[in-house]
C-alpha cells in the first residue's frame, strides 16, 4: 500500500509503478501489509483529508450542519491516505520524535525509541521491542 499525502508530486511513471505493485500484490485478508510512505507528511495528509471534505461539501455530499453533527473520527479517518490506527511505532536513529510521521494514526500508539539505524536492528532487538510492547497496558486515552 502506498501512503502519500500528495501523489501528484510523484512522476506519472512512478505513480503507475506503485499502482501496478498494489494490483499485483493485492490479496483478500493478507497476513501482512507493507506500507510505503513516499512523498508523505502527516500534516499534509491531514490537510488533504480536510480538503477532501471541503470538495465533498462543494459537490453537495456534505453540508455545514452534517459536518458539525455527523462527522465522526471514523468518517474523517476514512479520507486519510492511510486510514488505519497504528499500534506500535519503533523509531530508530536515536531521535525522540515522530518527525511528521502518521500523526493522526499514531494518536494512541505505543512508542519505542532505539539508538540504532534501521539496517542495524537485529532479531534480538526486534524481539525485545515486541516483548516491551506486549508488557504494556494499553489505555487508548483513558
Amino acid at each position: 500500500r502506498l501512503c502519500a499525502s500528495d501523489k501528484s508530486r510523484l512522476p506519472a511513471h512512478v505513480q503507475r509503478c506503485f499502482e501496478d505493485l498494489e494490483a499485483t500484490t493485492a490479496t483478500p485478508n493478507p497476513p501482512l501489509t507493507l506500507n510505503l510512505c513516499v512523498s508523505y507528511g502527516g500534516q499534509g495528509e491531514i490537510l488533504q483529508a480536510a480538503r477532501r471534505l471541503v470538495t465533498e461539501a462543494r459537490e453537495g455530499r456534505w453540508n455545514e450542519r452534517d459536518v458539525d453533527q455527523d462527522l465522526t473520527e471514523a468518517e474523517f479517518e476514512s479520507r486519510l491516505s492511510y486510514p488505519v490506527s497504528v499500534d506500535l511505532v519503533i523509531r530508530t536513529s536515536g531521535e525522540l520524535r515522530l518527525s511528521n510521521f502518521l500523526l493522526w494514526q499514531t494518536a494512541y500508539a505505543e512508542l519505542i525509541f532505539l539508538n540504532k539505524l534501521w539496517p542495524e536492528i537485529s532479531r534480538e532487538d526486534w524481539d525485545l521491542c515486541l516483548e516491551d510492547y506486549a508488557s504494556r497496558k494499553r489505555r487508548f486515552g483513558k
